[in-house]
């Protein structure tokens, strides 16, 4: 998802407070990819399956190396990683894979 599609603070509202912070908010990377970021594209992963949804802000830094063009995905500050609403193991496994 990108930090202009709803669907990522739609899907952010369903999630508890104690399983999010700001870094998962959809403002947080509006206001990232405006300053911090603004070379590169902040996006959001998310894999669902009926009501379990996980979501995973990233940022896609494209490159070059030796005249080979790569994309490398980190989190925003480092302090990423992906949060669940429910505990599908299903799911986590196939969103790790």
């Amino acid at each position: 998802l990108g930090v202009e599609d709803n669907l990522w603070n739609d899907t952010l509202s369903l999630f508890s407070n104690l399983n999010k912070d700001i870094f998962y908010s959809q403002n947080f990377a509006n206001l990232a990819q405006k300053t911090i970021y603004k070379n590169n594209s902040v996006k959001c992963l998310m894999a669902s399956n009926s009501d379990n949804f996980i979501l995973c802000p990233i940022i896609e830094r494209k490159f070059k190396f030796k005249k080979t063009n790569f994309v490398d995905l980190t989190s925003p500050y480092n302090l990423g990683g992906p949060i669940f609403n429910k505990k599908d193991e299903k799911l986590i496994e196939f969103f790790i894979l």
